[in-house]
């Protein structure tokens, strides 16, 4: 599984929906020793060591063991030699290093470190100004010189080679009236320059900010219909919807089991070298240890509750722990209605996408449980890394995408 460096969890923006608010602290103390230790023992554990002794590799010769991705808070505001301390170790563990960034910081010299280390960069962004007034800090008109500034750097960096992504939170700011057209258009753009990402929706408890179910339902259904009618490739949720349907194995957590206090889609690395789970699971304030041993429980409570009898369990397993119905992991996902819909609607045109009639509401990925699962039942999910199928950038999970290029 991946492992995130979430040691540094201060950032310099203020971004009016962030899931980290109620964790993040006014100092950061970071036992330096402490974290690199954890992360070479987890990526031990994980087997990211071949039998040689060196990277382990598949019969393609491509690295496959676990990932250690720079996360945060904002990792780019450590000093600079913590900071290039950190992409350095994970590029001698795995031949790459990744980062999950808002991308207001990036300068030419983290642009260079950036080509050494071979860093995927993936940009949090929620499309061009005004699309991205809930990101940021201060007043409005610094907020649009912010989001103006990203928008620059991720130029600069694909100046640069540098492999770019995006993740998008979707809320009321850029899915709803005249804003819903802007950011297909933005998105458009975006794969013109063959960037593409994920389109995550805002879940703060906030109404002022996160969408309604309806609301969701037309901006996701419509935007597939604008991806469809303009050709465009390779964003989440979509995708994985896709390869769920086709019974793949790489598909992003929110349609996978989940433990909620030993989450396998990440484990993080906090500031004194404990591991925690995902830390957008919880929402009271504390950062969880993350447990030694995975369960099943909550598959079984919703098999018997929200889920009994729903065809498309095997294909979502009731969505993301973090986004569940009061943020209570024993319900399933919030916004279930929406993945539902784009379950059957893209299982309607399913001979686009080479999906087996017979796939539809039952999926091979997984057999219903009532066990944990065995290892390497799941393949990892990257939000940060590009993964290329022809000249198309994908974020998540299939590995062999990486045959072609950013190696």
């Amino acid at each position: 599984m991946p492992i995130l460096y979430k040691a540094n969890l201060l950032c310099n923006f203020n971004c009016l929906y962030c899931y980290q608010h109620t964790i993040r602290p006014e100092d950061q103390i970071i036992d330096h020793d402490a974290v690199e230790k954890t992360i070479r023992r987890l990526w031990e554990e994980g087997g990211g060591k071949g039998e040689d002794g060196k990277l382990k590799l598949n019969e393609d010769g491509i690295y496959c063991g676990p990932k250690v991705i720079l996360h945060g808070g904002e990792p780019t505001t450590l000093p600079r030699d913590i900071f290039e301390k950190n992409l350095k170790l994970a590029y001698e563990l795995t031949g790459v290093s990744g980062i999950q960034t808002n991308g207001y910081l990036i300068d030419n010299e983290f642009i260079e470190l950036f080509k050494k280390y071979k860093t995927s960069v993936c940009i949090s962004i929620d499309g061009s100004w005004p699309l991205n007034e809930f990101r940021g800090v201060g007043t409005s008109k610094e907020r649009k010189k912010q989001t103006l500034k990203i928008l620059r750097n991720m130029d600069l960096l694909q100046e640069a080679g540098i492999n770019v992504s995006v993740i998008a939170v979707i809320h009321k700011a850029n899915a709803t009236g005249d804003r819903k057209e802007m950011m297909m258009e933005w998105i458009k753009s975006l794969d013109r320059r063959k960037i593409s990402g994920r389109l995550n929706i805002c879940v703060s408890g906030n109404p002022k900010l996160d969408l309604t179910v309806k609301e969701a339902t037309e901006f996701y259904t419509e935007m597939f219909d604008y991806m469809m009618l303009n050709a465009i490739r390779g964003w989440s949720p979509y995708r994985d919807i896709i390869a769920s349907l086709r019974r793949e194995r790489e598909v992003v957590c929110i349609f996978r089991e989940c433990d909620p206090y030993c989450t396998k889609a990440a484990v993080s690395v906090m500031c004194d070298g404990s591991t925690g789970v995902c830390l957008k699971i919880h929402h009271d304030g504390k950062r969880y240890i993350r447990h030694s041993k995975y369960s099943s429980i909550r598959s079984k409570i919703l098999l018997e509750t929200d889920c009994k009898d729903c065809k498309w369990w095997e294909h979502c397993y009731g969505g993301c722990s973090g986004t569940a119905i009061d943020f209570d992991w024993r319900n399933k996902d919030r916004f279930c209605p929406v993945y539902k819909t784009l379950f059957v609607k893209l299982s309607k045109i399913g001979f686009i996408f080479n999906i087996d009639k017979q796939t539809k509401g039952r999926s091979g990925r997984a057999q219903q449980r009532s066990s944990p699962p065995k290892e390497g039942d799941y393949q990892d999910h990257y939000d940060e890394f590009e993964h290329l199928d022809g000249d198309h950038r994908y974020l998540d999970s299939d590995q062999k995408w990486l045959r072609t290029k950013g190696k």
